[in-house]
């Protein structure tokens, strides 16, 4: 690969300034701190797909970085109010309001785009940011043709911002699931750790496009998040005719396994915009949705309930399960596979590993006697022994 999968995008930056009783939010530049390499990185966002719309927002002040640096000064008396701004949505979550959104609502716009049911999510789950992390991606035609089927239809603008759809089934955590997840994979997995499993069809219908418009396979593993922060990474891979969800008449291959997200506010936000885009996709008729009307998104969520199916595993019904169709963003800035945090391991370790894989190490290498050089070497340690204990007395009859 030649090229990146990330490029720079220039954005304009600002400071949080507390005025006695009131907060402002002040546009700065490169000479209003004492470190001016900090304000440069600031003002260079890395992004993929969604770098042009970060850009082109934060040209017309709707969008600041906000540096992580001292400023020279604190004397400003202008500023836009903190209140006009998100600054949790598309901030880093070990860092808010490291990025404002200007927004007249609790959650931003994009962030409703992406999460048409925001305004009843838990507050602190939010795209964050998988909006930079986003890389460009080139889709199968099933795969577009999927997302263009059951995007989600908003009052303003008029469909949901794009992610990879993917046919989703959801699973409580547990002892059900790690015995499923053992017969699919063949390994010994849990959904614990908020891992998710994917099939190797759905996977190979994405391509990451570098900047030189070069197609990358996704890796073995790499993280991936739904909406209201539903994320893990990807800890294995299944044949997607193995595993089947039948719906009413329709029978489809799932694309996607991971758990069902038990917080009461993210259901939503997972399980029920899921569910309408599955059934959009099915053909029913699905309501649009004013992601500013409060009262409409809680009235869809017992107008359109959670859509269930059967799980269907090598030919055999497995039981009932929540089903959907998820939209997902990547996040491919990190190596995600393991790392060997040391270059050596001790000969019990190595034994244990090779008895697991019954590999004959010992096999391998030719056996002989060593007793004799054993022999010899306790001889030579025997004379250099005697040597240091001769010496030892000769410094103290030297001392005295």
């Amino acid at each position: 690969m030649l090229g990146g999968i990330y490029r720079q995008f220039k954005v304009k930056t600002a400071a949080i300034v507390n005025l006695g009783d009131k907060t402002i939010v002040v546009p700065t530049n490169e000479h209003d701190y004492l470190v001016p390499q900090s304000y440069r990185s600031s003002s260079r966002v890395m992004a993929g797909m969604f770098g042009p719309l970060v850009q082109n927002l934060s040209t017309k002040n709707m969008f600041f970085a906000v540096p992580n640096a001292e400023l020279k000064s604190r004397s400003f008396s202008k500023g836009y109010d903190l209140d006009q701004f998100d600054g949790l949505s598309v901030s880093s979550i070990n860092r808010p309001f490291s990025r404002l959104m200007a927004s007249t609502k609790d959650k931003c716009s994009i962030e409703r785009w992406c999460n048409p049911f925001a305004l009843i999510t838990d507050g602190t789950r939010n795209i964050n940011t998988f909006l930079y992390q986003m890389p460009v991606v080139r889709l199968s035609q099933n795969l577009l043709k999927m997302f263009h089927k059951s995007k989600l239809e908003l009052t303003n603008p008029k469909y949901e911002l794009f992610g990879i759809p993917g046919v989703t089934v959801f699973i409580d955590k547990g002892e059900a699931a790690d015995e499923l997840l053992e017969k699919l994979l063949n390994v010994p997995l849990s959904f614990d750790g908020d891992g998710i499993v994917v099939s190797r069809q759905w996977k190979s219908q994405i391509k990451v496009l570098s900047t030189l418009n070069e197609e990358i396979p996704l890796p073995t593993v790499f993280k991936m998040q739904g909406a209201a922060r539903s994320k893990g990474i990807t800890i294995g891979e299944f044949e997607a005719n193995r595993l089947l969800v039948k719906v009413g008449d329709s029978i489809m291959p799932v694309d996607v396994l991971m758990n069902t997200q038990g917080k009461r506010k993210n259901k939503a936000a997972n399980l029920i915009a899921s569910g309408m885009r599955l059934r959009k996709y099915l053909g029913e008729s699905v309501e649009r949705i004013d992601t500013v009307n409060v009262e409409q998104l809680i009235e869809l969520k017992s107008k359109y309930p959670i859509v269930r199916g059967t799980l269907i595993l090598d030919g055999n019904e497995i039981g009932e399960v929540v089903v959907g169709i998820n939209k997902f963003y990547l996040d491919l800035t990190h190596d995600m596979n393991p790392k060997v945090a040391k270059p050596h391991i001790s000969y019990v370790q190595a034994q244990q590993i090779f008895e697991t894989l019954d590999f004959p190490l010992l096999e391998r290498f030719e056996k002989r006697d060593v007793r004799p050089e054993l022999s010899l070497h306790d001889e030579q340690l025997t004379v250099i022994d005697g040597l240091i204990t001769k010496l030892a007395l000769y410094r103290r009859e030297e001392l005295i």
